[in-house]
């Protein structure tokens, strides 16, 4: 202001044309323009301050995440590791019930089999007791019926009574051993009916194991799978969340970007008229500094 005061006193050569109100006209303008040097200088620590603000809160907003992107991961792997364990208990459980059921069905067959073999033997010994004793009994008729003819030989007639008896005696041996082969024929037809009574119930009986066997194998498939298709339906429903809530966090921060953006250029624009609004002379080169 002093040498503004001292160059216009020079420049006037009568006190009369000093122009006291160019001077400070001119003084106004230089202090005007401090003023928004310094405005401007605080908007752009303003602005450097709001930008230094939103580039952490970006940096906190993308490590928070890639913080839940790892810990969604990872639980998806342990979801993923427990699926596999649980799948291989089940089949190792399935595999030693079938182990034990083959087992029991192979001890099961086993003893049936032993009943028939001794069933089979218990027959066997009662049909040799029965046709010793009847042979033993046919044996002993025979001795009697000698002793009777013999004893009566001494008789006119003994000769005709012994033939008639003898006859009598092989006709009798005859229907006994009829009998005896009958009764065989009939105990041998029983144990075979048996027997195959015995295969057919043991057929039966691995049938309805082979049965059970495949509708516990197909139930417990069937739950696997369940919990399986549950299992990826929970992992797509928590990776979709995770895209879901990824997307917010990017519309948040376009956001805060779009009205930081707003904010900033609204605060310039609003210097920036306020100072072109004003005639003055060096209104331009005003303006341009607070552009910049």
């Amino acid at each position: 202001m002093v040498v503004l005061f001292k160059i216009q006193l020079a420049h006037s050569h009568k006190l009369e044309d000093f122009n006291l109100q160019w001077c400070i006209n001119i003084n106004l303008i230089l202090i005007l323009i401090l003023l928004i040097i310094n405005i401007l200088l605080i908007i752009n620590i303003i602005i450097i301050i709001i930008i230094i603000i939103i580039i952490i809160i970006i940096i906190i907003i993308i490590i928070i995440i890639i913080i839940i992107i790892i810990i969604i991961i990872i639980i998806i792997i342990i979801i993923i590791i427990i699926i596999i364990i649980i799948i291989i208990i089940i089949i190792i459980i399935i595999i030693i019930i079938i182990i034990i059921i083959i087992i029991i069905i192979i001890i099961i067959i086993i003893i049936i089999i032993i009943i028939i073999i001794i069933i089979i033997i218990i027959i066997i010994i009662i049909i040799i007791i029965i046709t010793t004793t009847i042979i033993i009994i046919i044996i002993i008729i025979i001795i009697i019926i000698i002793i009777i003819t013999s004893s009566s030989s001494s008789s006119s007639s003994s000769s005709s009574s012994s033939s008639i008896t003898i006859i009598i005696i092989i006709i009798i041996i005859i229907i006994i051993i009829i009998i005896i082969i009958i009764i065989i024929i009939i105990i041998i037809i029983i144990i075979i009916i048996i027997i195959i009574i015995i295969i057919i119930i043991i057929i039966i009986i691995i049938i309805i194991i082979i049965i059970i066997i495949i509708i516990i194998l197909i139930i417990i498939i069937i739950i696997i799978n369940i919990i399986i298709i549950i299992i990826i339906i929970i992992i797509i429903i928590i990776i979709i969340i995770i895209i879901i809530i990824i997307i917010i966090i990017i519309i948040i921060i376009i956001i805060i970007i779009i009205k930081a953006n707003i904010l900033i250029t609204h605060s310039i624009n609003s210097v920036d008229n306020s100072i072109y609004n004003n005639d003055f002379r060096m209104k331009n080169s005003v303006r341009g500094i607070s552009v910049i």
